[in-house]
């Protein structure tokens, strides 16, 4: 199967298929072991209740405050580009000020966000911005009552389910989100929009110039929760029984971290953990998951203005640490947590730094049956530096007054549920694997990805044969980058375990890898790393059986991409994204496809300078499908500036695909910037 893109779609455009993680490095030393669900094991575990519902007063007046950029709702000129650091948490939006008699309006609201009737009340805000307006006799609080400050050219709206409803740039980035979700706007409750609200106005930030800049601000700090969040409201609870048992977990993590010490320094980090959870069902929709066990390996780059170096970080971990996940009726499982502290492994008086984490929405979502789950998500923390609070000597809390850095992070989590009885026997005949394996070298400060794919035959009594071998790889250093397919011996062999429950061992050349498969045997995913005192080797990768015939797509077959790559926007630039929801791929015919999707994410234009936001809209992109060969798919599009490769393997139900990324920029030689990743696509219905 060959998909083959419009020449006109641009690179970036394509980019929205995939979440691109950017190599450029900023400054840490290794943190606490974060296990997959992002709380430390050593932290106590965030609250992850919903807020409770505010009770409506008796009272019918409605009144707030109504502040923007400039104390002005409406601003003619175009915005400049926004440049979004992260400062302190536990402000929304900074720097807004009151809107002076501006006109509030008291209206109805369809689920388009177009007004419903007549005008019921209006109101002009004070010279401290306040208004307050009588409800009218009949009319009480809901979902689709909003009171909207009108501007020159702009508004700004905020739903009024209660007594008190502010008006601000946060509160129409709410509004505006509900709105173009599938949500009925008139069936919100104030829990619904209170977990939503709070999940944007803990993402700190400052205004823009002007509303539409403030919010492109807020939507390249919160677009990816707030988009989570509606997700999981969008869905009814579901049936928790189905989940209770042993579950393995495969978890890939990559970070950014810059510094706002004077010393001038950043970090990227990458890890990898396999570890084993117990669920339980205490409830019709909730389970609770308890870390069992857990191995972790991590490596960092550290970068300042004279060296690099890299730093390697192991554990095993056995600590309980149980969080709950609330269930949905298509399968997933939904971790909400609110801020957390972690803190650095270092300081013989107690840790010398440490994070708060931002509230975050996880969703592991249904990746071919009830018994696997994939999820990709990204968090937001700020480093800060530690004090001692309890006059002994030892630093046990944040310093909220010195803030050191931030740290963004994206993670990829593949969840199995484990299996009894199974034997080599369950992994047979051929599958396609795919693989991406990075290596941070302090000997001359670069990083190397290599893009793996290739077919193994898998046969009794524990032996296996690869074949079809395709490399691809990139090396970057601070001044240089360089693109290269090495060549490979044409067949490899090995020798291959399967435990009775799931876990599989591959050994090759001397070297192991550990991972797990499903009961079926058609889906399973590998890990393993290697160090030295200068280097750190981490490879992941992704197994589906394959069948004996091409793969067959009919209209309406739509699939979800869960991506992992890394890009280079240039020598020195990279870009760490995802998307605000996995990117879908519906197809329209046997020969024809659109994919939509959105970037979320966070950048540095080199080495050592501040982490800055950014995102793209939602674009869509049409797609013409071939048929290359017996379950395989290719993609290729050429612009005339730019490149792209998608290739891989369809599973032996169409269920499934996996893919290796290949981009690269047409400017007459290969040594230019240059991405390459691997995509699990799912189908979903």
């Amino acid at each position: 199967m060959k998909v083959v893109f419009s020449s006109s779609v641009i690179i970036k455009s394509v980019f929205l298929s995939l979440l691109v993680i950017g190599l450029n490095a900023c400054s840490d030393d290794s943190e606490s072991n974060i296990p997959p669900t992002e709380t430390p094991p050593t932290t106590p575990e965030s609250p992850t209740t919903p807020p409770t519902t505010p009770t409506p007063p008796s009272a019918s007046q409605l009144s707030g405050s109504v502040t923007a950029p400039n104390g002005s709702i409406s601003n003619l000129h175009h915005p400049t580009f926004f440049k979004l650091l992260f400062p302190p948490v536990y402000a929304a939006v900074t720097g807004l000020t009151p809107v002076t008699d501006a006109t509030v309006a008291l209206i109805r609201v369809d689920n388009t966000g177009s007004q419903v009737g007549d005008v019921l009340a209006t109101t002009q805000t004070s010279s401290s911005g306040e208004y307050s307006i009588l409800l009218p006799t009949g009319v009480s609080y809901s979902g689709d009552l909003v009171v909207r400050a009108l501007g020159n050219t702009e508004s700004m709206s905020a739903i009024a389910l209660y007594e008190s409803a502010s008006i601000n740039p946060s509160h129409q980035y709410v509004y505006r989100n509900l709105i173009d979700s599938e949500l009925n706007i008139a069936d919100l409750n104030a829990a619904q929009v209170t977990r939503l609200t709070e999940a944007i106005t803990a993402q700190d930030l400052a205004s823009g110039i002007d509303l539409p800049a403030t919010l492109s601000a807020i939507d390249k700090v919160a677009g990816y929760i707030a988009k989570q969040e509606i997700t999981v409201l969008t869905t009814e609870p579901g049936d928790a029984a189905p989940f209770a048992g042993k579950w393995h977990n495969a978890h890939l993590e990559v970070s950014l971290h810059d510094t706002d010490l004077a010393d001038t320094s950043g970090a990227f980090s990458t890890s990898i953990e396999l570890n084993q959870y117990s669920v339980t069902a205490p409830s019709a929709n909730t389970v609770l998951a308890t870390l069992d066990s857990a191995t972790y390996r991590k490596g960092t780059h550290n970068y300042t203005q004279t060296a690099s170096t890299v730093n390697v970080h192991t554990s095993g971990s056995t600590v309980p640490n149980t969080f709950s996940l609330d269930v949905k009726s298509n399968g997933a499982l939904v971790r909400r947590t609110s801020f957390y502290d972690a803190f650095a492994e270092n300081g013989a008086n107690g840790p010398l730094y440490g994070w708060r984490y931002q509230p975050s929405t996880s969703v592991l979502a249904p990746a071919g049956n009830v018994d696997v789950k994939i999820g990709i998500n990204h968090y937001y923390a700020n480093r800060y530096g530690t004090i001692d609070t309890s006059s002994n000597g030892h630093f046990d809390s944040l310093d909220l007054t010195n803030k050191q850095g931030d740290d963004a992070k994206f993670t990829l989590d593949l969840f199995i549920k484990e299996s009894a009885g199974l034997t080599n026997s369950i992994l047979n005949g051929n599958h396609g694997f795919i693989n991406l394996e990075k290596t941070l070298d302090s000997n001359d400060s670069s990083t190397k990805i290599t893009a793996k794919m290739n077919e193994i035959l898998f046969s009794s009594p524990g032996n296996y044969v690869k074949s079809n071998i395709k490399n691809t790889e990139i090396h970057r250093t601070p001044s240089t980058f360089s693109y290269s397919t090495p060549s490979t011996s044409s067949l490899l062999s090995g020798a291959f375990s399967v435990e009775s429950q799931g876990t599989v061992t591959l050994i090759e050349n001397g070297k192991q890898s550990n991972g797990f498969v499903t009961s079926a045997g058609n889906l399973f995913v590998m890990q393993s790393t290697s160090s030295s005192a200068t280097q750190y080797t981490q490879d992941m990768g992704f197994g589906i059986k394959l069948g004996n015939t091409s793969a067959s797509f009919s209209a309406g077959d739509k699939f979800r991409f869960y991506a992992l790559a890394v890009n280079y926007a240039n020598q020195t630039q990279a870009e760490l994204l995802t998307l605000g929801t996995p990117g879908t791929l519906t197809f329209t015919s046997p020969t024809q496809a659109t994919f939509v999707g959105q970037i979320y994410g966070v950048d540095k234009a080199s080495d050592l300078v501040q982490i800055a936001s950014s995102n793209e809209k939602i674009k869509s992109i049409q797609m013409q499908i071939t048929d290359p060969g017996v379950s395989r798919i290719s993609a290729n599009a050429d612009d005339g500036s730019a490149s792209l490769l998608f290739d891989g393997f369809v599973s032996d139900d169409s269920s499934r695909m996996i893919l290796v990324f290949e981009d690269r920029k047409n400017t007459g030689t290969v040594n230019e910037a240059s991405g390459l990743g691997f995509i699990l696509a799912v189908k979903v219905n």
